[in-house]
């Protein structure tokens, strides 16, 4: 998938990959605030879908000689949503992990080993 490309390469591929999911999630955000959305929230989800972008992009780029098969994708999955979905419940939560509760912790595990993998397997057969 990734051919000779560096590693640095990659991770700069998964980076533009994650800022562009983040821009159309804020696109979205920024539509819901101008239907009479508070600000404060608009920039802490704004935020935190760049900086979710950025790592699980990263996280991504550094996986991306596995993601042609199955199993390398769900891994690439999970641990591109470790930091995505810490950073939406950071927002979502109103506190950081640290300061979670078990139900927001058990909804966090949920969406890291559930959402993502299906989101992963959904992306990954679009592109073949």
């Amino acid at each position: 998938m990734a051919g000779s490309a560096t590693r640095a390469e990659d991770v700069a591929w998964g980076v533009r990959w994650g800022l562009s999911f983040a821009f159309c999630y804020a696109v979205v955000a920024l539509l819901l605030y101008s239907a009479g959305g508070a600000l404060s929230l608009l920039a802490g989800v704004v935020a935190a879908y760049v900086v979710a972008g950025v790592a699980a992009g990263a996280v991504v780029g550094l996986l991306r000689r596995r993601l042609d098969t199955v199993p390398g994708v769900l891994a690439a999955s999970v641990a591109a949503g470790i930091p995505t979905w810490a950073a939406l419940g950071s927002v979502g939560f109103g506190r950081l992990p640290h300061a979670w509760e078990r139900s927001e912790w058990i909804s966090y595990a949920v969406c890291v080993l559930v959402v993502g993998p299906i989101m992963g397997l959904t992306l990954h057969r679009r592109q073949r």
